[in-house]
């Protein structure tokens, strides 16, 4: 039977993969996301609006189209930012620490609520440490 520890300690180890998960969920979402083709009606409404009779339905028409295309052309640059962001982030340190797992300290948050835990500084820790993790410690810090 496995004990919440090792539990715990999985949620530590995988939290890299999880950030890669996200990341391609992020990018398969941008990907789906079609920008709007502008058709003649639309492109009729534009030069309307740029010669003067932007009052008119078609070039209104034109305008809400543009509009609803910049909303939709945002939130695929947003997607495909956040996706880079975390795929570039997550590669940076695993060059900068190569055999150190990467965790955000929100997901450290999340896995402490999760099984009820706390963190604090080390200094107030008074339980014992197995000489396994006192070694990783030293590894990790050199």
């Amino acid at each position: 039977m496995t004990n919440i520890v090792d539990i715990i300690h999985k949620e530590f180890d995988t939290a890299v993969d999880k950030l890669l998960c996200i990341s391609e969920e992020l990018k398969k979402r941008a990907t789906s996301i079609d920008i709007l083709e502008e058709d003649e009606l639309v492109n009729d409404g534009k030069f309307l609006s740029q010669i003067g009779f932007g009052n008119v339905n078609v070039a209104k028409h034109a305008e809400n189209f543009l509009e609803e295309n910049k909303s939709i052309e945002n939130e695929k640059s947003s997607l495909e930012n956040k996706s880079t962001s975390i795929s570039q982030d997550v590669q940076f340190y695993a060059n900068l620490f190569p055999f150190h797992k990467f965790i955000l300290h929100s997901q450290v948050l999340q896995i402490l609520e999760k099984y009820n835990l706390s963190i604090g500084y080390s200094e107030l820790y008074k339980g014992s440490i197995p000489q396994k993790n006192i070694d990783e410690i030293k590894d990790f810090m050199k």
